[in-house]
């Protein structure tokens, strides 16, 4: 990760700042639990331990995959849920680049879910100096598998892996602050949410840039929802400079 260094040119007027906490970042801290038992512990009841096992007894199997094939299916499956969640997807060509990248370090670990034989759903961790990134997840459209778990197992997988392997904390990323299923969702998996704050130099960009909370971006999610896949896809690369 390459961060360019702020150059500020003359005088800082600090009151300039305009300092804004749009993120929360959430966090499962791994280190103070002596095993996977006590980490299965510390989930949601209702509704992720009791999915995990819902998984387990309808066979559900879980496996680390490193091939293009894998990559390929992932971003199926990212197309599935992306156009579901009414949000653009990124292109194939960006999980070929993920698929290149792991043939060259350790760091990406892709996890799929397959019910005899399908895939259903998966996640990619980044892990790095015992820290798991969550990085994507995607699943199948097909609700009946949806309620079998596939989502939760996957996701439970991942984690017992990284916990295995000397992982101290698990990264579950940034959440819009506005997005309070979300938010919700991942402390159900024990993690703890914590502001993220931005300072930003000069006038407020609030309400300047894509407010993702806003009209416009309901109702560009409503037509995303609606449109042909094909579409989707041909169109996400150039939606995705609107909100990023």
């Amino acid at each position: 990760l390459k961060i360019s260094n702020l150059v500020v040119h003359g005088p800082m007027n600090h009151s300039q700042l305009d300092e804004r906490t749009d993120f929360f970042i959430t966090y499962l801290d791994l280190s103070e639990f002596k095993n996977s038992k006590e980490v299965y512990g510390c989930f949601n009841k209702s509704s992720i331990q009791r999915k995990i096992r819902k998984a387990h007894r309808s066979g559900i199997q879980v496996s680390i995959e490193n091939t293009k094939k894998a990559y390929d299916i992932f971003y199926i499956l990212q197309v599935k849920t992306r156009k579901r969640q009414g949000v653009p997807v990124y292109p194939h060509c960006f999980f070929t680049a993920l698929f290149k990248m792991s043939q060259k370090t350790e760091y990406l670990k892709l996890f799929i879910a397959r019910i005899d034989g399908k895939p259903v759903s998966g996640v990619i961790f980044s892990i790095l100096n015992k820290t798991a990134l969550y990085m994507y997840g995607a699943s199948t459209d097909n609700q009946d598998h949806m309620r079998l778990g596939c989502n939760q197992v996957v996701m439970w997988e991942a984690i017992k892996y990284a916990f295995h392997n000397g992982v101290e904390k698990v990264d579950f990323g940034v959440s819009p602050v506005f997005h309070h299923s979300l938010i919700a969702y991942k402390e159900k998996w024990g993690g703890v949410s914590k502001g993220f704050t931005h300072c930003y130099w000069g006038k407020s960009t609030k309400g300047d840039s894509f407010e993702r909370d806003g009209k416009f971006a309901s109702a560009a999610s409503n037509i995303i929802k609606k449109m042909p896949t094909s579409i989707f896809k041909l169109m996400s690369p150039y939606l995705l400079k609107c909100v990023i």
